[in-house]
């Protein structure tokens, strides 16, 4: 049996195979020759193709769940050790302005401008910590 990424490339090979042949009898699309033995061939391979992308993605995801669930642990026990407690590590820090007008820019400067009144807002606040 092949492995799953060979087996991916096998029909996407395939695929392609069909749709070129289809092609060089001038059908275009590939829906075009709906009903045929070729059609049929291509879409088969397509579905196979779509399936095994899903089961590898799969087990992708499943491998990574596991690997942080079997570190997760480890990670804890380390922090710990460190002499981190669990509060401190999942506690987000936030951001504080020493002083308001840089706040205030700080929200303008990372939104569009709506109109010329943001505009003016930004230049007096600017102005205003130059001061």
């Amino acid at each position: 049996m092949r492995s799953g990424t060979t087996l991916l490339v096998a029909l996407r090979n395939e695929r392609e195979e069909c749709k070129n042949q289809i092609y060089d009898r001038g059908f275009y699309p590939v829906v075009a020759t709906k009903g045929t033995d070729l059609y049929k061939r291509y879409e088969d391979t397509k579905c196979r193709l779509s399936s095994i992308t899903q089961k590898l993605y799969r087990q992708r995801f499943d491998r990574a769940v596991r690997d942080f669930h079997d570190s997760v642990d480890m990670i804890k026990i380390a922090r710990q050790l460190n002499g981190n407690t669990t509060t401190e590590i999942l506690t987000i820090s936030t951001v504080e302005f020493e002083i308001r007008a840089r706040g205030t820019i700080a929200g303008i400067l990372f939104k569009p401008f709506k109109n010329d009144q943001a505009r003016i807002k930004l230049i007096y606040t600017l102005a205003r910590l130059c001061r």
